[in-house]
């Protein structure tokens, strides 16, 4: 057997580009990471508060934020899986920003709310929520953790009315900035009014890694079409089969998991079990997500259409010199 019959390119592939994927990490290293970016806030503020009032300017408003922070996201799409380092992710990075201003500030002598910082905490929160709540509901609950610390600090420092205001605002307009962007994008984009219905269903299918919900609107407004699948059947002299190159209208998505985003792979596994492990070549065909399958269940039809076909030999043979390099392939096995 060739070098190519043992490989399993599959999880080749998949091994070398996992070195490129996020992941998350642990939770304790979450947890000490968090622990240590909050420290580091506090000791940098060790600048602007005597020890004694620390806790009450700088700890408690921090606690207090993210606890209510926290608490909200339990009902969001987070919920599902992985809640906690989610959260903990969030919270990092938007710790990580305060500190980084922090830094800024003492470089710059400058000393001035993070609205920057707490208007993307806002928006952030509202995009999460905005798809599975009413506008009203998801405005409160974006902008009552930032708020919710600007009330704690700004009665610590010395800014006029105007400022404290402005300050407290910034929130709910960061917030309003993510209620415009889901109007445009019910009023521009071809989705319309599903708009908010798909972005909750991506959201179901990006945290809970459930396909249904996005699977099913996709289903709603797809249209009838049909699809081919060709298959170029290599024998060698002997008639043993030596290879398949396979290529087919049906392109690989929309997402993970989702309609046909498992075609080359599926496809490739009908081939190895009707002729073994093969060395088996599905060309990426000129086709874009137009030709995707809208769900798992269609793309299980097309997969067991291929497989009756093939055990009732209805393909094609071609003659193994008309293809370059299988004969070298095949000399070798």
């Amino acid at each position: 057997m060739g070098i190519l019959g043992k490989m399993d390119m599959e999880k080749y592939v998949t091994k070398y580009y996992s070195r490129f994927v996020f992941t998350s990490p642990k939770l304790p290293t979450l947890i000490v990471l968090y622990l240590f970016i909050s420290i580091s806030i506090i000791i940098s503020k060790t600048q602007y508060f005597p020890l004694t009032t620390l806790s009450i300017a700088v700890i408690l408003p921090i606690i207090i934020s993210n606890a209510t922070s926290a608490f909200l996201l339990r009902s969001s799409a987070l919920r599902f899986k992985n809640y906690v380092r989610r959260v903990l992710i969030m919270l990092i990075f938007i710790l990580l920003h305060v500190f980084v201003f922090e830094l800024a500030a003492m470089m710059f002598t400058l000393k001035k709310p993070y609205l920057i910082t707490y208007g993307g905490y806002a928006f952030l929160h509202y995009v999460l929520r905005r798809s599975e709540r009413d506008f009203v509901k998801a405005m409160f609950e974006s902008i009552l953790p930032p708020i919710t610390y600007y009330a704690l600090v700004l009665p610590m420092f010395e800014h006029s009315f105007a400022i404290m205001t402005f300050t407290l605002f910034t929130p709910l307009i960061s917030a309003s900035f993510g209620e415009i962007y889901f109007v445009l994008l019910r009023k521009y984009s071809k989705m319309g009014k599903l708009s908010l219905a798909l972005s909750n269903a991506f959201l179901r299918l990006w945290f809970a890694e459930d396909s249904k919900p996005i699977e099913k609107i996709l289903e709603s407004i797809s249209n009838d079409d049909n699809v081919w699948v060709k298959l170029f059947i290599v024998h060698d002299d002997y008639g043993k089969v030596r290879g398949v190159i396979a290529l087919t209208s049906i392109h690989a998505g929309p997402f993970r998991d989702t309609g046909s985003s498992k075609v080359i792979s599926e496809l490739r596994k009908v081939l190895k079990n009707i002729y073994g492990n093969i060395p088996v070549l599905i060309f990426h065909t000129a086709t874009t997500h137009e030709k995707d399958v809208p769900s798992v269940k269609y793309l299980n039809y097309v997969i067991s259409q291929i497989r009756n076909a093939l055990k009732e030999n209805q393909h094609r043979i071609l003659n193994i010199d008309t293809i370059y390099g299988f004969k070298k392939l095949c000399d070798k096995q």
